[in-house]
């Protein structure tokens, strides 16, 4: 048996669509994060998994209906340690969509006639919609960690579009967050809402305790070794001079 790190991220879902000259649509629910700095696994394969992102939900263009919801994100696995998806958020006039378990978070409330809310993080609920101006609904609501090295935020979910402004949400690029949702358009136009951004699992040990372990991306950073996964595939941890014998899925 060895010490490792994981983080496993699941897919963020779409934010929804909007309708011509109605409240803004929410944006989608962030992925679900699981994290453990001392995991205690065996020498071997195990199988990982990486969640999807969810897909935008379409805007009615110059339609005042036809706006479609955002597609719910996938689960990401480390064997059976999981992270949900994000729930998509609905079309035009909408609440945010709910991020996924483990870190389940509701997504923040519409403000009627102007801004949808925001999609739930991995840390805190969505904001909720303004009631006035130009501002979209959003805050970074995700969890930062820095197991690659880099000080990152993961899982923040999609901004709710203020129908002021056209276009779509706010959002975060990194893996994991919700895709911003699609603006009424001020009653000239409904908009797209924004695809959401895949899941990933990460790895990292100590790079002088085992030998040569393979699977995704891997990197280095200071006296540990990284191994991304930005899709599925098979994580084999190899001891120092040793084979491997078990199986972890």
């Amino acid at each position: 048996m060895s010490t490792i790190k994981i983080l496993v991220q699941g897919g963020g879902a779409g934010g929804g669509g909007g309708n011509r000259g109605t409240t803004g649509a929410g944006g989608g629910g962030a992925g679900g994060y699981y994290y453990d700095g001392a995991l205690t696994a065996p020498y071997g394969n195990t199988t990982v998994t990486v969640g999807a992102a969810g897909t935008k939900g379409n805007g009615s263009g110059g339609s005042f209906t036809g706006a479609t919801a955002g597609g719910n994100g996938g689960q990401s696995a480390f064997g059976s340690y999981t992270a949900d998806g994000g729930t998509g958020s609905a079309a035009s006039q909408s609440n945010g969509g709910t991020s996924g378990s483990p870190t389940s978070y509701a997504g923040g409330t519409f403000s009627s006639g102007l801004c949808g809310g925001q999609g739930g993080g991995s840390a805190a609920v969505g904001a909720n919609g303004v009631g006035s101006g130009f501002a979209d609904a959003y805050n970074a609501n995700g969890t930062t960690n820095s197991i690659t090295g880099a000080s990152v935020m993961y899982s923040i979910g999609g901004g709710g579009v203020n129908m002021n402004t056209g276009g779509a949400g706010t959002m975060s690029g990194t893996y994991g967050s919700g895709g911003g949702g699609g603006s009424g358009g001020n009653g000239n136009n409904g908009y797209d809402g924004l695809a959401g951004i895949q899941g990933v699992v990460i790895v990292a040990y100590k790079t002088n305790l085992y030998g040569n372990c393979s699977g995704g991306t891997k990197t280095v950073s200071g006296d540990e070794t990284i191994h991304t996964f930005t899709a599925s595939g098979t994580f084999t941890l190899v001891p120092l001079g040793g084979a491997f014998l078990t199986n972890f899925v």
